[in-house]
């Protein structure tokens, strides 16, 4: 109730209905020495057209992505948090939460790691995703640690907000794991440096069989 909120079309930026997904634009009544007016925040998100289960009156925002994090595949628009949940759910089989997605001209690639020794995923886990997707998906099932080096948090002294999805249609960086997404200009030692090198023969391995 401190903003006044507007979803807008990001092409025309006129409302759009609710229950339609727009651009989320705020604007600040309370602050009199710098007030935001129709602030642009990037978030694409969409006002729920029925009330919250939880039977408050308010309306009920969701933020479905950033505009920079929409994957189009033809007509098909798939939005982060969709994508997100679609991988987490699929991950739980594998006690994990670590996941790394792909996008290539062909469909998308699903990388998860394995924290109870399970190998394959199960048949009817794939049907689920790849109706949850919409569009064609492949699988890798990588050992705990492949995606997500934790021990690299505390060895490097600078990292950044990780990604968990790399374009490579458009993404010049073209990571494959969580841990690149999170190292931009790392101060390492030889041991790591060895460490990055094992980790990028197997990352390169992965790319010649895309």
């Amino acid at each position: 109730d401190s903003f006044i909120i507007e979803i807008l079309d990001p092409e025309t930026w006129k409302p759009v209905p609710r229950g339609e997904v727009g651009v989320l634009v705020l604007t600040s009544y309370y602050r009199a020495g710098a007030p935001l007016i129709r602030y642009v925040t990037r978030d694409l998100c969409r006002l729920h057209a029925d009330l919250c289960p939880c039977g408050d009156p308010g309306s009920t925002l969701q933020v479905l992505s950033r505009m920079d994090d929409v994957v189009d595949f033809g007509d098909k628009r798939l939005y982060f948090h969709d994508l997100e949940e679609a991988a987490l759910i699929f991950s739980e089989q594998f006690g994990s939460a670590v996941y790394f997605l792909i996008a290539l001209e062909k469909g998308l690639r699903l990388r998860v790691e394995t924290h109870n020794g399970l190998g394959q995923p199960s048949a009817d886990s794939l049907d689920v995703l790849r109706a949850a997707v919409g569009v064609p998906i492949e699988v890798d099932v990588c050992p705990k640690g492949e995606i997500l080096d934790s021990g690299m948090l505390l060895r490097t002294p600078q990292v950044y907000k990780p990604f968990n999805l790399s374009d490579w249609r458009s993404d010049p960086r073209r990571c494959v794991t969580l841990t690149e997404s999170l190292m931009e200009l790392p101060h390492l030692g030889l041991k790591d440096l060895l460490d990055i090198g094992r980790r990028s023969i197997t990352n390169k391995i992965l790319r010649w069989t895309l």
